[in-house]
């Protein structure tokens, strides 16, 4: 009051930068003596929670419900309906779609339905970038160091930031911004895990622009952090048929020629046949969303202890709806071990 009193604007101006100075710096070094630490040695827990997207939303009928109990009934019934294939041997990874739940949530739950309670640990899943949200990007994005976990209608599951950390030092991982906020293809298998696989660690990997050229070297890195506790998944649908989809290759026998495209896609998966893969994708320009997971999970398997795969269940939501005209096909693949064996290089590099 004095000074505003008795002096001028300007005079005023002056004063009070005079003391702003001495001030800020007295209160800087009491708040650092308060703390104990400087700043670039305090640490500070993940605190940032990823919502649950589309959980309710009307976009192809619901992907699942946001309500909590409907929910788990809604997966216990998948379960019930999902197809029962035989298998043998331990289940290290799988293609499973990510679709809304009324069309792929059957053949999602023929994988599922496999998981032993408490047998992970971790759980990556390879998921593409639909490009929601975000900008284009070339490699694979992390969560971010702030992220403390994904919410869906179950609770939440924890990230595993010792994993992304490591390969956050390794070429071509890197956090891009905001491309997982509204990516569902990771999402929607959360659910899932949370009914069958109990606690777990989760790392999300959106994988956009890998050539092909090189996916080995992006599944060189990533392998060593595939060992006896880690379920690995890529995240795809298949066939997207349709003027929507600008993919019309068939003017005759329609659906019979959309299920030769998924029989013979995933009977190549299946096989490990990567450069099989890589020449139908080519060849037929199918529209399969997840092409990139797809060819990281394959590649990462040939490097590990040999598995075999099992095509689980497939069908094309043409199938549901009698509509081939405007059709998305869905397959699951699973990958199996003989429980006597490790696989290779089970401690992370």
């Amino acid at each position: 009051m004095l000074v505003t009193s008795f002096c001028g604007p300007r005079e005023t101006q002056m004063i009070m930068r005079r003391i702003a100075l001495p001030v800020a710096l007295v209160v800087a070094i009491l708040c650092s003596c308060a703390r104990g630490v400087p700043d670039t040695e305090k640490t500070e827990t993940p605190a940032r929670i990823r919502p649950a997207a589309w959980a309710g939303t009307p976009f192809a009928a619901g992907f699942y419900s946001r309500d909590r109990d409907t929910l788990s009934n809604q997966i216990d019934q998948l379960f019930r309906q999902a197809k029962q294939t035989k298998t043998k041997g331990l289940l290290v990874a799988a293609v499973v779609p990510h679709a809304g739940y009324v069309f792929s949530g059957r053949c999602a739950a023929s994988v599922y339905r496999l998981i032993e309670k408490g047998k992970y640990k971790r759980v990556i899943i390879l998921g593409p970038w639909h490009g929601r949200s975000g900008r284009p990007f070339r490699g694979i994005s992390l969560p971010g160091e702030d992220l403390a976990a994904y919410r869906t209608p179950l609770g939440d599951v924890p990230i595993d930031h010792k994993t992304a950390a490591a390969l956050r030092k390794k070429k071509g991982f890197v956090t891009f911004p905001n491309v997982d906020a509204k990516e569902h293809s990771i999402e929607v298998q959360l659910p899932f895990l949370q009914k069958t696989a109990g606690k777990f660690l989760f790392l999300p990997l959106v994988c956009c622009g890998i050539s092909d050229h090189d996916i080995e070297s992006f599944a060189e890195r990533l392998a060593p952090h595939v060992d006896d506790a880690t379920l690995l998944l890529a995240s795809s649908d298949f066939t997207h048929h349709g003027r929507n989809f600008r993919y019309t290759p068939f003017k005759h026998d329609i659906g019979t020629n959309i299920h030769a495209l998924l029989d013979k896609a995933t009977k190549l998966i299946a096989a490990q046949d990567l450069a099989g893969f890589n020449r139908h994708c080519a060849e037929t320009r199918d529209t399969i969303c997840g092409q990139i997971p797809i060819k990281l999970l394959v590649a990462v398997l040939k490097k590990k202890t040999r598995t075999r795969g099992i095509v689980l269940d497939k069908y094309a939501s043409g199938d549901k709806t009698g509509n081939y005209d405007h059709s998305v096909s869905y397959g699951s693949v699973g990958f199996f071990r003989d429980p006597d064996k490790k696989a290779k290089s089970d401690k992370a590099k």
